[in-house]
């Protein structure tokens, strides 16, 4: 039996992604919410076109994810960020967690030079 089923979250955990064997994800940020926890403390949530859960921010992960889409939650609707596992440090332990980064940048395709027909004669000459 699979304890992660047995013991699911409401959350996206690495577990959720493939764990530290799975490639990294690109996903497209459908809302972000303010989720307040049992206790009483609050974190943002975003929510990502290709799962049903949504990823609670810790400090980390909500300054890479401002550092290139800006502090302001409401602008990030519609953005993209590759969601990765990596080991990570939790209370005192290593475990395995999610991070986010900004997607690399795709080489812009190159405008094609117009092709000029030498037997065309613009001016009607």
């Amino acid at each position: 039996m699979d304890i992660n089923k047995i013991y699911s979250s409401d959350y996206l955990k690495a577990d959720d992604l493939g764990g530290i064997e799975s490639r990294p994800v690109l996903a497209t940020i459908n809302d972000v919410s303010l989720e307040t926890m049992q206790d009483n403390t609050q974190k943002i949530c975003v929510h990502f076109d290709s799962y049903d859960k949504g990823l609670l921010l810790n400090v980390t992960n909500a300054r890479n994810l401002s550092s290139y889409l800006g502090p302001e939650t409401d602008g990030w609707i519609g953005k993209q960020a590759v969601l990765y596992v990596t080991m990570v440090d939790y209370a005192g332990k290593s475990t395995e967690g999610i991070r986010v980064r900004q997607p690399k940048p795709q080489p812009s395709k190159p405008v094609p030079k117009p092709t000029v027909d030498l037997n065309d004669d613009p001016f009607g000459v």
